[in-house]
């Protein structure tokens, strides 16, 4: 069976990289991208089943990248779960609406409850 594909866009750095190693770690197979732009990019060559996806992105916003990934075809079912440090009910409530299937308000608190998240999220 094929690993669960991973694209994280995240554009600070040691989040990143965090998550990438935690992720690998747990037998996902995951990539990266810094910006909105080059995120949509990557999730239509490589098609992820999942996408962590910070809000605040250089190029294109996280919200905008959400409303594409929704509208393609190729990505409209992938699972997104939006993190951000914008944490306000009004914030989550956008992320909702736009088509997250989850916030996780930054800074991520515990990996170890993240990846069962995304677990049950797969499930």
């Amino acid at each position: 069976m094929a690993k669960t594909k991973v694209l994280i866009v995240e554009d600070y750095r040691p989040l990143a990289e965090t998550l990438e190693y935690q992720l690998t770690r747990a037998g996902y197979d995951v990539f990266r991208s810094s910006d909105g732009a080059d995120a949509l990019n990557q999730a239509k060559l490589k098609l992820p089943d999942v996408v962590f996806l910070d809000v605040d992105l250089p190029v294109l916003s996280g919200v905008d990248v959400c409303k594409q990934l929704r509208a393609a075809p190729e990505t409209r079912e992938t699972l997104i779960l939006m993190l951000s440090a914008l944490g306000e009910e009004s914030d989550q409530v956008i992320g909702f609406a736009v088509g997250a299937d989850d916030y996780v308000v930054k800074p991520v608190e515990s990996y170890a409850v993240l990846l069962q998240r995304l677990k049950a999220h797969l499930r």
